[in-house]
């Protein structure tokens, strides 16, 4: 799933880069083999869009609490 969510974004014509929580050298190793330049294609783009959009909306009901 995160290497999926990091080709996802990648796949973003206005991304370059992402910065992901890194706890070790072998997680630096792993992202960085995943910019590999094999990200999702436009129609996989466009159908994970496709289900976005079908999702209901979510209204956001929490308030903001001040001290």
């Amino acid at each position: 799933m995160t290497e999926f969510a990091i080709k996802f974004i990648l796949s973003k014509n206005a991304v370059s880069s992402v910065l992901p929580t890194v706890i070790s050298t072998d997680e630096i190793e792993t992202f960085a083999a995943m910019s590999d330049g094999k990200y999702l294609n436009s129609q996989d783009m466009k159908e994970i869009t496709d289900m976005y959009n079908q999702w209901p909306q979510y209204e956001l009901k929490a308030s903001l609490q001040t001290a």
